[in-house]
């Protein structure tokens, strides 16, 4: 059923976005007005559904046994107090707690189920949270201790001190000696303080020769795509103007240029295409390109500088075969001014199907925008009676979704074809039984009785 929604605002989504990419404050969590959000940890990301290999109306496997839970941490082990006390700046009880701690114990990562809910060790929360005292009580107590010395989730006391923005703690741990200042080690405090927007600690990482700002940080993205991503146009700026940089880096299928247009960062945006190094084209996860990116996400002027960029190419699909066109259509939203744009642009395929054979006429029938359908019916290009891949016409798919509105100005076509029995059994049966069907009785009743007496209307009722 189409279901009516409040009018969409630019830059809301039609469907799920990726997150940004440090971890949220947990809902309702205070912990000390010191401790910065991106201090806590990710919440836990369901599995990936895995794709079907066998027929729907197989029998579902039994789910193997979930391991077991990791025990509560305890809030008042020794550890615990420690951390605590790095997060809030208490040196008293770092004092008392250190002539007893190993400097393993400053660079453990807490459990995932941290009581103290942090992902940050806590010599890395000391730096991250900018507690200057406590930092040098530490480096005094443990001259040999490698503030870059990373633990299990790649955040070392330097990499929390750039992502903390604390320039003065940085510069001082890179001052130390015997701190590690390889490429490799520097990756994830620079592509934090990128991601941050850090503009002055960049620059101190940027100074370096040791720096590669092409390699990958915690969060998988180099310094580019991190600061592409957030939308910070002064650093993307900075790293375009260091030669080393390449910006069209692909990392886990996304290009600094795809992040912005997937964001929806139109400064990022309009910066990068000035440059001709960025493949404007290069497709991130699922094949999505640029242009099906921000017309997904509902970043219109994103989208439409992309549309008026002669360089993109504005038919080109996904890995599923749906064109900027085919999603366009098939929103629930209103996308007619790009369906208008697209329709006139001469690369366009108005019919070119998906791998479900699915023309964009039928992806506006299926979601039931019925000024979509209109606006396709226009265009005598259309085909309106391409089957899919189960033979199933548009029309019948718009009824067996009960979509009575876009069933009646189809009706009222003479190109559409219609095979009456198979359009009233469509309405009658509905969706298929592993599909939920959000079509309430009362309109799928309505929708076969105005059926009936259109296309039957000699035939008498049952007694």
């Amino acid at each position: 059923m189409f279901i009516e929604q409040e009018p969409e605002q630019e830059g809301s989504l039609s469907v799920s976005s990726p997150s940004s990419p440090f971890p949220p404050v947990p809902p309702g969590f205070v912990l000390s007005s010191a401790v910065p959000a991106f201090a806590m940890p990710n919440p836990e990301e369901a599995d990936e559904d895995e794709p079907w290999d066998e027929p729907w109306d197989e029998p579902w496997d039994e789910p193997e046994d979930e391991p077991e839970d990791e025990p509560e941490d305890d809030e008042n082990s020794d550890y615990n107090k420690l951390l605590r006390a790095c997060l809030n700046g208490d040196i008293a009880a770092v004092a008392a707690a250190l002539p007893s701690t190993s400097i393993n114990t400053l660079l453990q990562d807490p459990p995932q189920k941290s009581a103290l809910s942090t992902i940050w060790s806590p010599f890395a929360a000391a730096a991250g949270c900018g507690h200057k005292d406590i930092v040098k009580l530490i480096l005094d107590t443990y001259p040999n201790v490698d503030p870059n010395l990373q633990d299990k989730v790649k955040f070392s006391p330097l990499a929390a001190a750039a992502e903390g923005g604390q320039i003065d703690i940085v510069r001082w741990f890179l001052d130390t000696p015997g701190v590690t200042k390889t490429p490799e080690s520097l990756v994830w405090p620079l592509a934090n303080a990128a991601g941050r927007g850090y503009k002055d600690i960049l620059q101190l990482f940027l100074s370096s020769t040791s720096v590669n700002p092409n390699a990958t940080g915690r969060t998988g993205a180099t310094a580019l795509d991190s600061a592409a991503f957030g939308g910070h146009i002064d650093i993307v700026e900075l790293l375009l103007a260091d030669e080393r940089v390449i910006p069209d880096t692909v990392i886990e299928g996304w290009t600094p240029f795809f992040s912005a247009a997937n964001q929806g960062c139109t400064e990022v945006v309009k910066r990068l295409l000035e440059d001709a190094r960025v493949d404007v084209n290069k497709t991130g996860y699922s094949g999505w390109t640029p242009l099906i990116a921000a017309l997904t996400m509902g970043h219109f002027e994103v989208a439409r500088l992309l549309l008026k960029d002669p360089r993109v190419e504005v038919a080109k699909a996904d890995c599923s075969d749906w064109t900027p066109l085919y999603v366009c259509a098939s929103d629930s939203n209103d996308r007619t001014e790009f369906i208008k744009i697209l329709l006139d642009h001469p690369q366009v395929d108005v019919n070119r199907v998906n791998d479900d054979g699915f023309t964009p006429f039928m992806g506006a029938a299926i979601n039931g925008n019925i000024a979509h359908v209109r606006l396709l019916l226009a265009d005598a290009r259309v085909d309106t009676n391409k089957p899919d891949n189960n033979g199933t016409s548009p029309i019948e798919r718009a009824a067996e979704r009960g979509h009575i509105d876009v069933v009646r100005v189809l009706l009222s076509v003479d190109r559409v074809v219609v095979d009456k029995d198979r359009l009233l059994t469509k309405a009658q049966t509905g969706l298929p039984a592993y599909v939920y069907d959000t079509t309430p009785p009362e309109q799928r009743s309505e929708l076969v009785t105005y059926i009936k007496t259109t296309l039957f209307p000699d035939k008498k009722p049952a007694i």
